[in-house]
C-alpha cells in the first residue's frame, strides 16, 4: 500500500509539474503575441500618421493651385462673350485657351496603411476617440477619391460637340464644393495625424 501511494503523490507532483509548465507556455505565449500585436499597432499607426501628413501635403498645394485658378476662372467669366461661351471648345485650342490650367489639379489621396490596419485588426484595441476620428478621416478621403474620379471621367466625356460653356461648368465644380472639401480634409488630416502621435 505504501508504495501505491508513493506511486501516486509522484504522478501527482509530475503531473502538477507539467500543469505549472503547460500554465507558463501558455502565459509567455500570451505575453508575445501581445507584444507582436502592440509592436504592429505602434507601427502601423506612426505609418497612417506619415500617410496623413502626405496627404495633407498634397491636399495644400491642390488648395494654393486651385485658389490661384479661380481668378483666372473669374476672368474667364467676365471676359468671354456669349458667343464664344456657346462654341465647341475644342474648336480653337482646347484647354491650351484657358490661361493657368494645369489640370484639374485635385490629388489622389492614399489609404495604403488605414487598409493594412483595418485587415491587421489592430483597431479594436484602440481609445473610441482615436478609432473615431481615424475612421471619419478615412472616410473623407475616400469622398475625396471618389469626387476626384467623377469630375475626372465627367472631363473624359469631353468630345468635339461640348461647348466652351459646358468645359467652365465643370470646372466651376472645383471652386465650390472641391475647395471647400480640401480645406476641411486638410485640417482634419493635421488634427488626425496630431491626435495619432498623442496616443502613440
Amino acid at each position: 500500500m505504501n508504495t501505491f501511494k508513493k506511486n501516486i503523490a509522484k504522478y501527482l507532483a509530475e503531473f502538477i509539474i507539467v500543469l505549472v509548465g503547460v500554465f507558463f507556455a501558455i502565459l509567455l505565449g500570451n505575453w508575445n503575441t501581445n507584444q507582436s500585436n502592440e509592436n504592429l499597432r505602434q507601427k502601423l499607426l506612426t505609418s497612417i500618421a506619415i500617410e496623413l501628413e502626405e496627404n495633407k501635403k498634397r491636399l495644400d498645394q491642390a488648395i494654393e493651385y486651385h485658389t490661384a485658378f479661380i481668378l483666372t476662372l473669374d476672368s474667364l467669366w467676365v471676359h468671354s462673350e456669349k458667343s464664344t461661351l456657346q462654341k465647341p471648345f475644342f474648336e480653337k485650342q482646347g484647354f491650351r485657351q484657358i490661361p493657368n490650367w494645369k489640370g484639374v489639379g485635385i490629388p489622389v489621396l492614399q489609404k495604403t496603411y488605414y487598409e493594412t490596419a483595418v485587415v491587421s485588426n489592430i483597431f479594436p484595441d484602440m481609445k473610441f476617440d482615436l478609432l473615431s476620428s481615424i475612421t471619419k478621416m478615412y472616410e473623407d478621403i475616400t469622398i475625396h477619391n471618389a469626387g476626384r474620379e467623377k469630375i475626372i471621367n465627367q472631363m473624359y466625356k469631353f468630345n468635339s460637340e461640348t461647348k466652351f460653356i459646358d468645359v467652365l461648368l465643370t470646372i466651376e465644380i472645383i471652386r465650390g464644393d472641391v475647395l471647400q472639401f480640401e480645406k476641411h480634409v486638410s485640417n482634419e488630416c493635421e488634427k488626425t495625424f496630431k491626435l495619432i502621435r498623442e496616443n502613440n
